[in-house]
């Protein structure tokens, strides 16, 4: 029972979650790591280096970056960014948290990561960038249409940088607020 408990638990997660052996097969995947990349669990249980998520122009550098995790000379806990495809070519950002995958006895059997898609968070944060640069441009462009000096073209530049701090801030109180009324 308890193991079917857990079973519904990870198959319910939108985190996706993918296990390797020490020799870097895969060995599990979850509902929502498959969906992520658009393949089945059957296509990708047993596969090695190259991942067939992997995009072909970083599939080098991805086979160093785990050459150094699994040879121990990577930090296991720490979140990393990397770029995934989807099987029909989509690529994506996504955030790994890899860490050894131990018995009850401490004994490394592989790796087990968690993995989450960032592309809503990537999305978010580009707006908000180029959120505060409109207001900048439109604070300076305000300033110089109206003849203003260098310094006062600054601190309206600077002006517009707060405001779409202040804006972002309350955007973020807003969804906060929001979150909790669910």
């Amino acid at each position: 029972e308890a193991l079917a408990f857990r079973k519904a638990m990870e198959d319910s997660l939108v985190t996706g979650l993918r296990a390797r052996d020490l020799e870097g097969r895969i060995t599990y995947v979850n509902p929502a790591f498959c969906a992520m990349v658009g393949y089945g669990a059957d296509e990708l249980i047993g596969r090695g280096a190259p991942a067939p998520y992997w995009p072909p122009e970083r599939a080098h550098e991805y086979g160093e970056r785990l050459a150094l995790s699994y040879g121990g000379q990577a930090s296991a806990r720490e979140g990393v960014e990397s770029v995934f495809m989807h099987q029909d070519g989509t690529r994506f950002p996504v955030l790994i948290f890899e860490a050894p995958l131990l018995t009850s006895g401490g004994q490394q059997t592989g790796w087990m990561s968690a993995v989450m898609d960032v592309t809503a968070q990537r999305r978010a944060e580009e707006s908000s960038r180029a959120s505060h640069e409109r207001l900048q441009a439109s604070a300076r462009l305000a300033a110089i249409l109206a003849g203003s000096t260098p310094q006062i073209e600054q601190a309206c530049a600077d002006y517009g940088q707060a405001l779409g701090t202040a804006f972002q801030v309350i955007d973020y109180v807003l969804d906060y607020d929001g979150d909790t009324q669910e």
